[in-house]
């Protein structure tokens, strides 16, 4: 797994860049440019720390039951396939 720093440290490089474009170049589709690099930037940090508070990308750790919870709920849906519901006019 690539480590926070890397994430960090690419994001900001980003958004640097991004606030660089901003301030120099008059023309207004790179300025346009640089402020979508930017929030790409502000994307990248947010989904990468989603991602660690999650707990996704290392072994044994929240989100590994997904294939589980998928079979729990074949299962769920099976049960209910003869089962109508009536809808009330109220």
């Amino acid at each position: 797994m690539i480590p926070t720093g890397y994430y960090v440290l690419l994001s900001a490089a980003l958004f640097t860049l991004g606030v660089l474009g901003v301030l120099i170049r008059r023309n207004a589709l790179i300025v346009f440019m640089s402020v979508e690099l930017m929030l790409n930037s502000a994307t990248l940090a947010l989904r990468h720390h989603r991602r660690r508070r999650r707990g996704r990308g290392r072994p044994g750790a929240a989100g590994d039951d997904l294939p589980q919870q998928a079979d729990d709920r074949r299962r769920r849906d099976s049960d209910l396939e003869g089962v109508t519901f009536e809808r009330s006019n109220v």
